[in-house]
């Protein structure tokens, strides 16, 4: 006798989800995405416009009289470079002397922040106004010379710039992170190759806020122009005097409590910038 084969097993079909139910997982996926709060208030709005505004009228007033950067050492380090290698080291001192004053102003900002918490903006602010009105009356006093106006500059825009950094989150006084992170966000969104993400309300800061600094920077910069061009006297002396009076406005204006102290969310460490260099993670 042999033993009958067991019947066959049946399996009951997995039915998939319609469309409907994916398209409702969806909607609830983006109202999620939507109601999520902002880090990007009016107050960081405010700030980050009028750094990147003043970087940018700051900039086309440094090339147009001192032919240098205070604002940024990329440059200086480049031409310091080719000083050293056509060895001209009086030229190589004056370069390395600008890298390092600004050095100076990052790490004089860096002390103060750590030590003086929500009081570092009002005491920096006087400072910093202080070095450009120095700067201005030593380059008037003294027409052609660059060297000490220079240092002071870049003290000033060292303690400035970290204002940017460590205070509102981003790097306001370069472009390029920026630039690219809109254009990733951009591809990512409506290219098929990259899945048309959909853009959670972080990618929506990040993209506003790419978008206030580019803004403000070339409405700056378009400013100097025409200010130089109608007034060029006024480059001689009272520029760098006013973009100092106005630096140290807007940060006695926008300080850590008008900013709602977003940056202490992470057990209260200070912000360190992410790998594109313009969102403080």
């Amino acid at each position: 006798t042999t033993t009958p084969p067991p019947p066959p097993t049946t399996t009951t079909p997995t039915t998939p989800k319609s469309s409907t139910t994916r398209r409702n997982n969806s909607k609830r996926f983006s109202a999620a995405a939507t109601t999520t709060p902002s880090t990007l208030t009016d107050s960081k709005k405010r700030l980050l416009t009028g750094l990147a505004f003043l970087t940018g009228w700051a900039d086309v007033a440094l090339v147009t009289k001192h032919k240098s950067f205070a604002t940024m050492m990329t440059g200086n380090t480049m031409w310091m470079a080719s000083a050293a290698f056509e060895s001209r080291y009086t030229d190589v001192l004056d370069y390395l002397s600008l890298i390092v004053s600004y050095t100076i102003g990052v790490a004089s900002f860096r002390r103060a922040d750590i030590s003086l918490k929500e009081r570092s903006l009002s005491v920096c602010a006087p400072v910093a106004t202080m070095l450009f009105v120095a700067s201005d009356a030593l380059s008037a006093a003294y027409p052609g010379t660059r060297w000490v106006p220079m240092i002071l500059l870049s003290v000033a825009f060292g303690m400035v710039n970290s204002v940017g950094t460590e205070i509102g989150g981003t790097l306001a006084f370069v472009l390029t992170g920026h630039l690219t992170k809109l254009t990733n966000m951009v591809f990512d969104r409506f290219s098929r190759t990259a899945g048309r993400k959909k853009l959670t309300q972080k990618d929506l800061d990040g993209a506003k806020q790419s978008a206030i600094i580019i803004g403000g920077f070339f409405s700056g910069a378009v400013f100097a122009w025409g200010l130089i061009k109608q007034f060029p006297g006024f480059l001689k002396f009272g520029t760098f005097s006013t973009m100092g009076a106005l630096f140290g406005l807007l940060l006695i204006w926008q300080d850590r409590k008008a900013l709602g102290a977003w940056w202490d969310k992470e057990d209260g460490e200070l912000c360190s910038i992410d790998s594109l260099e313009t969102t403080c993670e």
